[in-house]
């Protein structure tokens, strides 16, 4: 088995409760976050 193929995808995930707060009034509304998948010559992805 050989990796023919690996795909990376840049997402923003919403936040549930809409505002995660942190110290001194900072926040995020969403997690930027990545999602990688890898390809075979036997046709698997994961």
């Amino acid at each position: 088995m050989e990796i023919t193929a690996i795909k990376a995808w840049q997402v923003d995930l919403p936040l549930k409760e809409v505002r995660y707060s942190w110290s001194n009034g900072n926040f995020v509304e969403v997690f930027d976050s990545t999602v990688v998948a890898i390809e075979t010559d036997e046709g698997l992805t994961g």
